[in-house]
């Protein structure tokens, strides 16, 4: 293997005044050579080249303050100086830039969206390239603010120096210190102004960095041969705005959160109970058989062999129980309940009745009904909430929420459930 580093190697050792990270012993002619065709490099020309090879042109994101940390801007507001990208599309965040990773080389949801059927992938492309045009239009006031910040800085010192060299009680007849102090609060403005201009463009970004976020999840976790172009029409009617679609998806979310908290029936509290009650009986029984077969002593339950109880709750869509649902009781209830299993029936079944609330309860089968039609209702608005974002341009209105396939007028499987 040669000894002599190549750019794409150097960039990815570390983010240093140039793309390598240690240099090899002296005397090394490779070295030399290297630093003599890198000199001008930096760390963003390394990363700029690697996704120049990717076909990826965006500019590297500049400084930011507090307020832009989701558009992409990663270096301290007081140096105008570009920082490197920290993430993006093919890393799964929201800045929607690329990274220095060569594996996302290989595979990335921008390659993927370019397969999707009908208008996916004109959709997403449109995403990202509304992502990347607000986010230049708020670096290009960025670039403009750490200007000002930075000659704020040099204003604040040279007052520190008057402050230090003059006495307290002339500063008030101090020109210069006077002309500071007015620069100083013009600068001050100024920045506040222009924050004020960059901080909607950062928001937009924001928006559809995070949809561009929600999107990739989607399509890392869904074969594209499982999706297919939703060609049904959707009809807006004069009262179907952004607005009121959203209202109609709050109070739909709110009724399938209502499902989901009902209480069960008492008949299946009860099946399940005496399930319950049956297994912790036989792990609660005493043993005989050594004891008349070999004049052993009786099979006692061991003091030091606790009963797992698992599957007697929860079940998924298939109806198998949840083995993470579990409780662990000692031996001694065990052989309570093996010795007066009558009376703990019937007292837990009595408990039940008293308990229950059988106007609200729902059966397995009746909460699955209300369930598949509360999510049909949701995609069918969030599918009209599409229309009319997409009709009007309206991008910097993406609710957090809202369902890929609606997104992308796409009909697939739907969002993970831990979505």
């Amino acid at each position: 293997m040669s000894d002599r580093p190549d750019t794409l190697a150097a960039a990815m050792f570390g983010n240093s005044p140039f793309p390598e990270s240690s240099e090899p012993a002296k005397g090394s002619s490779a070295w030399a050579d290297f630093r003599a065709k890198q000199s001008g490099a930096t760390w963003d020309d390394a990363i700029a080249k690697v996704n120049a090879e990717m076909g990826y042109q965006a500019p590297a994101p500049t400084a930011r303050s507090s307020a832009s940390a989701d558009a992409g801007w990663s270096a301290p507001a007081a140096s105008p100086t570009p920082a490197a990208p920290h993430g993006g599309i093919n890393a799964g965040s929201s800045e929607g830039y690329p990274v220095s990773n060569l594996m996302s080389r290989f595979s990335n949801p921008a390659m993927i969206a370019e397969k999707l059927p009908g208008l996916g992938a004109e959709r997403y492309r449109t995403l990202t390239e509304k992502k990347d045009e607000w986010f230049l239009l708020g670096r290009a006031v960025q670039d403009t603010i750490n200007e000002k910040v930075l000659e704020r800085q040099k204003v604040n010192i040279r007052l520190r120096q008057i402050e230090r060299d003059t006495n307290s009680q002339k500063l008030d007849e101090n020109r210069e210190y006077q002309n500071f102090q007015s620069k100083l609060a013009d600068l001050t403005a100024e920045i506040e102004r222009l924050e004020q201009r960059r901080d909607p463009w950062i928001s937009k970004a924001n928006v559809v960095g995070r949809l561009i976020n929600t999107l990739d999840r989607y399509l890392g976790e869904t074969s594209i041969a499982a999706l297919k172009e939703w060609s049904s029409p959707i009809k807006a009617g004069k009262a179907d705005t952004i607005p009121a679609v959203l209202d109609r998806l709050t109070g739909l979310r709110a009724d399938l959160a209502d499902v989901e908290t009902r209480p069960w029936p008492a008949a299946d509290a009860k099946r399940r109970a005496l399930e319950e009650i049956e297994y912790l009986a036989l792990k609660g029984t005493v043993s005989v058989s050594k004891s008349i077969d070999y004049r052993n002593q009786l099979g006692w339950p061991l003091a030091s062999a606790d009963v797992v109880l698992r599957g007697y709750g929860k079940r998924d869509a298939q109806g198998r129980p949840d083995l993470y649902n579990e409780h662990t009781v000692s031996p001694d209830v065990a052989l309570t309940v093996w010795l007066f299993k009558d009376q703990v029936t019937a007292r837990i079944l009595g408990e039940i009745d008293e308990f229950a609330n059988e106007e609200r309860a729902l059966s397995e089968e009746q909460r699955a009904s209300m369930t598949a039609r509360i999510n049909g209702s949701l995609l069918a608005e969030q599918r009209l909430l599409s229309q009319l974002v997409w009709a009007d341009d309206l991008h910097d209105q993406w609710p957090d929420d809202i369902d890929p396939r609606a997104v992308l007028s796409l009909d697939g499987p739907g969002l993970r459930a831990d979505y």
